[in-house]
């Protein structure tokens, strides 16, 4: 079964994957964007009957820009398609493993589209539901 971090580890190879996309697996002091934030959500153990996998639930909140930029907008929006250079949908769809830190991975789907103030700066952002099984 692998550990949390080899499973955000894995989580930021697949968001690496997007050209220009800066990846942070913790809060940075200075946030430059854009930017794609990995952090656990909740968990379950022995999801399954025979109590060998082990489910995760991870929010990939990305951030595109200054909240006020319409080209921020532009880019969240290629973000959120489902095919693309810069989807998250299909980076995760590329290796569903994460690189072999999980039986298998999905994006379920995306939500909260709109401002954000992290570090008390303004920003246009979406957030990612991203669910991992891992530990047969």
């Amino acid at each position: 079964m692998s550990t949390m971090a080899e499973i955000r580890n894995g989580i930021e190879e697949r968001l690496k994957s997007i050209t220009g996309l800066r990846v942070h697996r913790y809060l940075p002091e200075k946030l430059l964007t854009p930017a794609a934030l990995i952090m656990p959500d909740n968990g379950q153990y022995s999801a399954t009957m025979d109590a060998g996998s082990h489910d995760k639930a991870f929010v990939i909140q990305l951030v595109a820009s200054k909240a006020s930029s319409r080209t921020g907008q532009e880019l969240l929006d290629s973000f959120v398609e489902e095919d693309g250079d810069n989807s998250i949908f299909a980076a995760f769809e590329d290796d569903d493993t994460l690189g072999g830190a999980a039986d298998w991975s999905r994006v379920v789907g995306w939500r909260d589209y709109g401002g954000y103030t992290i570090s008390g700066e303004e920003y246009i952002g979406v957030v990612f539901d991203l669910e991992v099984c891992s530990g047969r």
